[in-house]
């Protein structure tokens, strides 16, 4: 999708998704359950196994919009994963990180946020799902 909407992309690490280590390509049920038990009753702090809390990702991720941030471009497309995406709404909103999953992604959505540098006044301008948006 990058690729489709600028030849000059660039990519950064900050991006990735959320890196659940251990659980890698693995399904829920093949999980240790106790384990997965504790990372679910707090996934924003808890740690996966050799990977990340969603807490990492969240402050990565603003990581990478504070230098945004400190640029002078005006407008950026960012091409991410579901959880960066939740975690920029949820700091957009000064929602809690652990009520960020109740916001719904459709794969391919677009999300139009717009980010106040000196009075922290952020806006959510639209989700707007993939059925409607990336025909040609």
């Amino acid at each position: 999708l990058a690729q489709h909407l600028s030849a000059s992309y660039k990519t950064d690490q900050r991006l990735m998704e959320m890196n659940f280590g251990d659980w890698e390509n693995k399904y829920w049920h093949e999980i240790e359950q106790q384990t997965l038990n504790h990372w679910m009753e707090d996934f924003v702090h808890v740690t996966v196994p050799n990977g990340e809390s969603y807490m990492c990702l969240y402050q990565r991720t603003l990581s990478f919009i504070a230098q945004l941030q400190s640029s002078n471009k005006q407008k950026v497309a960012i091409v991410t994963h579901a959880g960066n995406i939740r975690s920029l709404i949820s700091f957009a909103l000064s929602l809690a990180l652990e009520h960020s999953f109740r916001i719904h992604l459709d794969y391919g959505a677009v999300v139009l946020i717009e980010l106040d540098k000196k009075e922290n006044y952020h806006k959510l301008r639209a989700i707007m799902s993939n059925s409607s948006l990336l025909k040609d």
